[in-house]
């Protein structure tokens, strides 16, 4: 890695800040969706389960950022709004390999 590679490297707080922000970018673009991009729309209540998948969502979104060792901050929003859906795929596929296993 040359020096100016590594000066222009994202550091941890840039992985944690853009990993957050992909990690509600899905929530946000839904949102916009939900209201046709209006902006004049009245405030919704938000529950403890809203607040809890959010701050889930964030979580997962930093995690994956740091984990995958974003570089840039295209690369950490990317990371941050793309590592959950990464996880589910996992998850789903090793579900049905250990469903396969035990037909057999």
């Amino acid at each position: 890695m040359t020096t100016r590679a590594v000066a222009s490297s994202l550091e941890r707080p840039g992985q944690i800040a853009w990993g957050a922000i992909g990690g509600l970018t899905p929530y946000v673009v839904a949102g916009l969706n939900a209201v046709g991009y209006r902006m004049d729309f009245p405030l919704p209540s938000f529950g403890w389960g809203s607040v809890l998948a959010l701050l889930l969502s964030v979580g997962l979104g930093v995690i994956g950022s740091i984990l995958l060792e974003s570089h840039t901050p295209f690369t950490a929003w990317y990371h941050g709004g793309s590592f959950r859906i990464m996880l589910n795929f996992l998850f789903s596929e090793s579900l049905h390999q250990i469903g396969q296993h035990a037909l057999r």
